[in-house]
């Protein structure tokens, strides 16, 4: 088993102007594994 896996992460949130408090309309995180990851991650987010 390796000591680790490198990635990426990345986020992005959209958000409204509800009655004059920001609401989070969608969230979506992810972590980003290139060609040089071991498997099973190569390649995938």
């Amino acid at each position: 088993v390796p000591d680790g896996y490198p990635y990426r992460t990345k986020a992005i949130f959209a958000f409204q102007e509800i009655e004059g408090v920001d609401v989070v309309l969608f969230g979506m995180h992810v972590q980003e594994y290139d060609g040089k990851c071991q498997e099973p991650n190569t390649r995938s987010v």
